[in-house]
């Protein structure tokens, strides 16, 4: 089954690095938090945060796109697309044993409070996590894998003991989302009144438009930046200690970067994983986008305050 067309006008969203996304099927919202550190101000070391909003025609460039970032800073944006009765978000979950219809499987995505990685239902520790983006009015979309991790999650309890690796996950989350006719202004938070007021930018229905919105959070050097800072904040997320698994990067033995250096792995499975690694070959990779950092925030909205963003 391969990836849906969606007919323009649409909206592409890109999610990258120490980014957590709330998305379920069906489900006609969905939001967008940058991982917090605990310590300090919050920032993740060695990285930046920005959400850039671009609109294209024919693929080309219209007007300057509108900016978010630390010298123009902004709490929370809304975005709400008039639909009378939206479909919700559409998971991209193919069928069968097509591997490029599989590398784009939504389930790469690893789930925070999943099962894939704890025995049980887990805490999240909403003080690791600052809303930036909810979009209303899903209707016709669909959400997918965009790039695979080459590296492995190495999983350890509480106490430091090995739980298995995982085997696989997302790296880059995109998602198209319809534009139906009319008007969608983008609004943000005005912390002084507690209202949303106008942020600047217009998503309107056009023949062959195309709006991109790129969420990220990721390493400011062009090398690596050192795995342990995004894994604490990844690990920060869940309160408690019982019955829950920490995550480390598979690193080489100088402690550089995540090695993708194993054999070719039998199985379909293992197919997918060696695509994704492109090379079974020694190859150091970029932590820049970890693959513990994009991840599914489960009932988000009774953790995070969803009624009150601010």
């Amino acid at each position: 089954m391969p990836l849906p067309q969606i007919p323009t006008p649409y909206i592409k969203f890109h999610f990258e690095g120490v980014v957590a996304l709330c998305v379920a099927q069906g489900r006609p919202k969905f939001e967008a938090a940058i991982i917090k550190s605990l310590e300090g101000d919050g920032e993740v070391r060695e990285h930046i945060f920005s959400i850039q909003f671009t609109k294209l025609k024919n693929g080309q460039p219209v007007g300057q796109p509108l900016i978010f970032n630390k010298d123009n800073p902004v709490k929370v944006l809304r975005l709400e697309i008039q639909n009378s009765s939206p479909k919700g978000a559409q998971l991209f979950r193919p069928d069968g044993s097509d591997v490029e219809d599989l590398l784009m499987h939504f389930d790469w995505a690893v789930g925070v409070e999943g099962k894939r990685m704890h025995k049980k239902k887990v805490e999240i520790e909403t003080n690791a996590l600052r809303t930036v983006l909810r979009v209303f009015g899903v209707d016709e979309s669909i959400f997918y894998t965009a790039k695979m991790s080459p590296a492995d999650l190495k999983t350890e309890d509480n106490k430091g003991n090995p739980r298995g690796r995982i085997k696989g996950a997302a790296e880059i989350i995109e998602a198209i989302v319809s534009l139906p006719s009319g008007k969608a202004p983008l609004e943000k938070l005005n912390e002084a009144t507690g209202a949303f007021d106008p942020a600047g930018f217009t998503f309107v229905h056009e023949p062959d438009v195309v709006y991109e919105v790129n969420v990220s959070q990721v390493c400011i050097h062009s090398g690596d930046c050192f795995p342990q800072n995004v894994a604490d904040c990844y690990n920060n997320l869940i309160i408690g200690d019982e019955d829950r698994r920490k995550i480390s990067f598979v690193v080489d033995e100088n402690g550089g970067s995540p090695k993708t250096a194993q054999a070719p792995r039998k199985g379909l499975l293992g197919k997918i994983v060696d695509i994704a690694r492109g090379s079974s070959k020694p190859t150091d990779v970029s932590v820049r986008i970890s693959p513990q950092t994009q991840c599914i925030i489960e009932n988000f909205e009774k953790t995070q305050g969803f009624e009150n963003p601010a």
